[in-house]
């Protein structure tokens, strides 16, 4: 009797490797859902070559592998709404690359794991070593340092396309952002906020040569939507800085004559006005563009608490400025970059966080 769960395949002009990989997966006991995200008629052979028993989804044209991650998650969320029978509805969720990287022996053995811990998400994680194609060990090393930076949580390997969840995460996933390589991304930090934890089992991966040919990661775009997230916060801070920044070097060079004494004073005040200026700034940016929340009372009077909190601190640290030998301006911008990490953290963990349905972070 086939096992509860299934496997997404999301496949953009496969070769015949599917066609053995999708058929060895059935075997296994699990269903197969196989998305064709605009392969072109001229892969129609390779689908059409797939066992009967598979499910295939279709785009009419590419958009990309998150989308069609999307789609074979909607199909499976749609189907579990019509079956009655608990006992019935799937389960657990696999997901895995069509061209041939993953084997399905690993498949099992993540899914096996993952039935021990279905709260969380089950990653297939691979050994970073020399076997490795080189693009593939620097992104890695790149994301791996940047996820734990923003998440606090360890992930040995952040590029895995083998992982399998619960389907209750479904309604959840299906409203991470993003349609392409960065949306695998976006779903770990989904998992890292709501603290639900990664269980991490060792695979090994098949790669077609060096350079890992058969991968359709394109290196500069999609290494960009990967880390557009971490770029949109860094946008906002860099705008609202130089509006801080300039507007505070602009009312200091308006006090040219003035003694030491009365341009630490004014200064003191140029960095407040500076400060309510930036912040206001920032604040809009970060609902609109990076954390996707209204302004709201609530948001408003929390990143308010923050700014008045960082101004103090910062003013505390641009007051020692007269115990050095450094320039005003030098001082100003030395404490602004040592604000940034802890700026971003209490915005991402505490002012603008989401709710999920049960409450937790989303």
């Amino acid at each position: 009797m086939s096992r509860p769960n299934t496997v997404i395949i999301p496949a953009y002009r496969p070769d015949t490797r599917l066609i053995r990989l999708a058929a060895d997966v059935l075997d296994l006991g699990y269903s197969v859902i196989v998305v064709n995200d605009g392969s072109g008629d001229a892969y129609d052979l390779v689908f059409r070559a797939l066992d009967p028993r598979v499910i295939q989804l279709r785009h009419e044209k590419n958009c990309g592998k998150g989308a069609g991650i999307k789609t074979g998650l909607a199909y499976v969320l749609e189907q579990n709404q019509k079956t009655d029978d608990e006992f019935d509805r799937i389960r657990l969720v696999g997901i895995m690359d069509a061209d041939g990287q993953h084997r399905p022996a690993d498949m099992e053995r993540v899914m096996s794991e993952a039935e021990e811990h279905p709260v969380g998400m089950t990653l297939g994680v691979r050994e970073v070593n020399k076997k490795m194609p080189l693009r593939s060990r620097f992104g890695n090393a790149v994301t791996r340092w940047l996820f734990h930076m923003l998440t606090k949580s360890k992930v040995s390997d952040t590029q895995t396309g083998l992982r399998v969840f619960p389907a209750e995460l479904i309604p959840e996933l299906l409203r991470v952002e993003g349609d392409r390589y960065e949306y695998e991304m976006s779903v770990l930090a989904f998992i890292a906020r709501r603290r639900l934890g990664f269980t991490e089992v060792p695979i090994a991966t098949l790669y077609e040569d060096k350079q890992n040919s058969t991968s359709h990661f394109r290196v500069i775009r999609d290494s960009l939507l990967v880390y557009k997230g971490l770029f949109k916060f860094a946008g906002s801070s860099l705008i609202s800085f130089l509006v801080d920044y300039l507007l505070f070097i602009l009312l200091i060079f308006l006090l040219r004559g003035l003694s030491a004494s009365e341009v630490m004073s004014f200064a003191l005040i140029a960095n407040i006005l500076a400060r309510l200026v930036s912040g206001t700034v920032n604040y809009l940016l970060n609902c609109r563009y990076v954390f996707h929340r209204r302004p709201s009372p609530k948001t408003a009077g929390e990143y308010a608490l923050l700014a008045i909190t960082i101004l103090i601190v910062n003013t505390g640290i641009l007051y020692l400025w007269k115990l050095t030998p450094l320039p005003i301006t030098v001082c100003k911008l030395f404490t602004e970059i040592c604000m940034f990490l802890a700026n971003y953290l209490v915005q991402k963990k505490l002012i603008f966080k989401k709710k999920s349905r049960g409450g937790g972070d989303s």
